[in-house]
């Protein structure tokens, strides 16, 4: 299908969101029971923005059912890394956010968001930095963190509590930091 991504390789549900993955409960005291693949019909695809050639989202993450982010990588050519590639959801359709203004190539490995005007986003990069992002509603920028622009500094996942404190992990030098 144009204009679609065939790759996605991580999914983050809110409370009461995964409608398509599990069943609810039959009582307060019950765990959820996944449904899994029997439930593909409740599945839809949702045309991705014009996005380039050899395209590909790695994670999503989602506040709520009219807000979600995800991330990856456009124009994959054979060993080269592509650029980096954000979109955001608004309950009904995909929109490709601009990442042009940030100096930055690479891919965005993992995103994590709580609220209209808090997510994050940490990247693989072409060179040696690891980037932060933070978007603020309206625009990606960089943020600082220990570490950041140091050579070897490798930030692999983040996440939002609900108090809205970042966490991120990664490398540096080959060492978990």
């Amino acid at each position: 299908m144009a204009g679609t991504i065939g790759t996605v390789s991580g999914i983050a549900l809110g409370a009461g969101t995964a409608r398509a993955g599990t069943e609810a409960p039959r009582s307060g005291t019950e765990a959820p029971r996944s449904r899994g693949a029997r439930n593909v019909q409740d599945w839809r695809a949702v045309p991705a923005p014009g996005s380039v050639p050899a395209a590909q989202l790695r994670r999503i993450s989602a506040a709520g059912a009219g807000l979600a982010w995800a991330v990856g990588e456009e124009g994959l050519a054979g060993p080269s890394r592509g650029r980096a590639l954000a979109m955001v959801w608004n309950g009904s359709a995909w929109s490709k956010t601009d990442l042009s203004h940030l100096d930055y190539s690479g891919r965005l490995s993992d995103v994590a968001g709580v609220c209209a005007t808090a997510a994050w986003s940490v990247g693989l990069p072409a060179g040696d930095a690891s980037p932060l992002l933070r978007w603020d509603g309206a625009t990606w920028r960089q943020a600082s963190f220990p570490g950041r622009g140091e050579a070897g500094v490798r930030l692999e996942s983040v996440a939002v509590g609900p108090d809205r404190r970042v966490w991120i992990c990664g490398t540096r030098g080959g060492a978990a930091r």
